[in-house]
């Protein structure tokens, strides 16, 4: 049974958030109990717009990807995008593709099929080189193909990396790498997907169009102070701060050739906020002699953004959202900073057309490809990933859904109802996923990228046979792989499982990884054959990583990658016994802590709050998943009103009906029904740890209990 967790908080916690937040003291008491203090974090939690989301030119090697890129469309260079067959790596190369055609440059694309290794390999560089091609564009892998990239640079084709894998040890050569998790990257949130580092690039090509790529601005603010005057300056460039200049003018003590101004400003479109003033201001601090070349950019940020038309900035401060979670950052610079750079991301905007007969525009389409790919590649739900994902469900759930998407979400039976990231999780990623296990990852690409209804509906058939034989495949493998766990436990130190069996399906071994690894809290390798070839895969929770393992196993492999808790890796045949040796030899210094089973309640929920309102806080919370798991509630001494055993061919769901204030309300327990009469019985009143989700039935919504736990008082 769980130990139920309820982090002990202070009222001075609850009350100080929700004073600056204005959230109100159930949410402010949920973000105190997670964490989740900063402003910072709390900011992707109460805000949704997309402004909030890092610029893709933070990434070192941005500028360089996009020049490289365009030299490209200017010189009719042939492009090929190289992607992975996961979710990630097919909706990376969905939107990349439709980028770059839309630049009119010479693209196509390329998938790992059949038993085709992940990554970049040999037989795809080749067939590229004799059609011509120049430039290789890999997503959501490549981070690992050294010895794949230099042959590529043999044959005079130039790389570029997208990719978002824990960087190996030895780092592919004389390329431009885009990964956030790289040594010395300056992006400032290194878990987001494949997809998302695609759109990063996609969205910077598209800035690259504007007259404002690369172009050098300076915003200039003149403060007024006490027998003095404070000139800030802030130089953009691609929409980031390059750098900052503040300097303190006591007027006839100094002039301006003195101070670092004129350096700082050569050169540069200066913009102010209400010239008249600045000019006065200027004046006063330097005399008549002075002339400044400004440009007033006030009337054309209100012509978009109206609320600011006639405020200053002094007065904009008091309305600036981002001072509200960065107080430091509530300066009059910061504060025309910020609305400087809104005005320029709504200016792209404005400039983005409709894609479809749904009103849907090129970026909330590219939206809905990254947050499955959030979903799927199991990417944490903080900081920018949150306002991914609740962009694109806000768009599915407008009935704006992408072709392809919309399809699929059809036949598994979304449509009509509130779709959340669970729906996604549950119902369209293992789809999307099958394919690639199963060696087609073209036919999910093919159904995102058709134009025509009729064969979209064709290809979810298709995706939908090739699921179900993957679930096929997974029981069966299942099958092998549990008989073998407990003496695979004994045989690796009681530490990790090492499983090889060749009737595995190497499209499952991820799967059973996972689920090995989650039924003993260890970590799982997987592994099957492929020919004259090993490939496997290992899962591990929260208490070990895995990639420190497969380095120390490195030199046995063909290539190997992944993340912290998920990976994959290939060798030769051969080579399997000195891998199955070393890993014992690993296994055996391991230490493992046993992870406590235990529930953290978020918040105790007296019955007068469980009405429909509970459901703005919920959705406050959404999306869930990765790091942000669902509210769990918990109410004492709710009464069982009645008790049923749900199960057709095998009685193991418990449906409870329990009185909550002047009402009723329905509670799932799931696979637990053996625990009626044996803890608790109708008539009983009992102290639930729960969730809450919507129950939609024939068009209508009603609330139920998900339960967790149960205890008696």
């Amino acid at each position: 049974m769980a130990i139920w967790k309820k982090e002990a908080i202070s009222k001075e916690i609850i009350k100080a958030l929700d004073t600056r937040y204005s959230c109100g003291p159930l949410v402010s008491t949920i973000l105190a109990r997670r964490g989740i203090t900063e402003g910072e974090d709390i900011l992707y939690f109460l805000e949704d717009d997309l402004r909030y989301q890092h610029n893709p030119f933070l990434f070192n090697e941005m500028e360089d990807a996009v020049d490289r890129i365009m030299d490209a469309k200017a010189e009719g260079e042939k492009v090929l995008i190289f992607g992975d067959r996961d979710v990630d790596g097919i909706t990376s190369t969905v939107l990349l593709y439709e980028c770059l055609k839309d630049l009119g440059i010479d693209v196509s694309y390329r998938l790992p099929k059949d038993d085709e290794p992940y990554g970049l390999n040999i037989q795809a560089i080749d067939d590229f080189a004799e059609n011509y091609g120049s430039l290789i564009i890999t997503v959501d892998c490549g981070i690992s193909n050294y010895d794949e990239i230099q042959y590529a640079h043999e044959k005079g084709i130039s790389v570029i990396i997208t990719d978002h894998h824990t960087p190996p040890e030895k780092l592919p050569e004389d390329c431009i790498i885009i990964n956030p998790k790289m040594e010395g990257e300056d992006y400032p949130f290194e878990h987001i997907s494949g997809c998302a580092v695609a759109y990063k690039l996609a969205t910077a090509l598209r800035f690259a169009q504007s007259d404002a790529y690369k172009q050098e601005i300076c915003l200039l603010h003149v403060r007024p102070l006490k027998d003095a005057y404070q000139i800030e300056c802030i130089k953009i460039q691609n929409m980031c701060e390059k750098e900052r200049l503040s300097e303190t003018i006591v007027p006839g003590l100094i002039s301006i050739s003195k101070t670092r101004l004129p350096e700082f400003l050569q050169g540069q479109q200066i913009f102010v906020w209400d010239e008249a003033i600045e000019k006065k201001l200027l004046k006063d601090a330097f005399g008549a002699g002075i002339e400044f070349n400004l440009y007033d950019i006030q009337n054309d940020i209100a012509s978009l953004i109206p609320s600011v038309k006639d405020l200053s900035l002094l007065r904009l401060k008091q309305f600036s959202k981002i001072a509200r979670y960065h107080p430091e950052k509530n300066t009059e610079i910061d504060v025309f900073f910020n609305i400087f750079i809104t005005f320029m991301q709504k200016l792209g905007d404005s400039k983005t057309k409709n894609n479809n007969d749904l009103g849907l525009n090129k970026d909330e389409s590219d939206l809905q490809l990254l947050a499955i790919s959030t979903i799927a590649d199991i990417m944490p739900l903080k900081n920018e990933n949150r306002l991914f994902v609740k962009q694109a469900l806000k768009t599915i759930n407008e009935g704006r859904i992408r072709p392809g998407l919309q399809e699929l979400m059809a036949r598994q039976n979304l449509l009509g109802k509130k779709i959340t990231s669970t729906d996604i999780a549950w119902s369209i990623t293992p789809a999307l996923n099958a394919t690639g296990r199963l060696g087609s990852p073209e036919i999910s690409l093919e159904l995102l990228l058709e134009t025509e209804q009729k064969k979209r509906n064709e290809i979810c058939e298709s995706i939908i046979e090739i699921n179900n034989k993957r679930k096929e495949l997974g029981n069966e493998a299942w099958g092998y792989a549990e008989n073998a766990i407990f003496k695979s436990l004994d045989d690796y130190h009681q530490n990790i499982v090492v499983i090889y069996d060749e009737r595995i399906h190497r499209g499952v071994t991820g799967i059973i990884a996972a689920r090995v690894s989650q039924l003993i809290g260890k970590p799982a390798f997987i592994l099957t054959s492929l020919e004259d070839s090993i490939i496997g895969s290992v899962r591990s929770n929260k208490n070990l990583e895995v990639m420190p393992i497969l380095n120390q196993c490195s030199d046995l492999f063909i290539n190997f990658g992944g993340h912290a808790f998920a990976a994959g890796f290939s060798l030769e045949k051969e080579k399997l016994p000195e891998l199955l040796n070393r890993l014992k030899t690993i296994s055996s210094n391991l230490e493992i802590s046993d992870v406590e089973e235990s529930l953290a309640i978020d918040a105790q929920l007296q019955e007068k709050h469980l009405t429909q309102e509970i459901l703005k806080t919920i959705d406050l919370f959404e999306p869930y998943g990765e790091e942000n798991p669902p509210l769990l509630f918990a109410s004492d001494k709710l009464k069982i009103l009645n008790a049923d055993i749900l199960g057709k061919v095998e009685p193991f769901h418990l449906k409870l009906t329990l009185a909550v204030d002047k009402t009723k309300w329905p509670a799932l327990f799931w696979r637990e029904s053996k625990r009626l009469k044996r803890d608790f019985d109708t008539g009983d009143r009992i102290n639930l740890a729960y969730t809450i989700s919507r129950n939609t039935f024939n068009g209508m919504e009603s609330l139920q209990m998900i339960v967790s736990d149960i205890q008696k008082p």
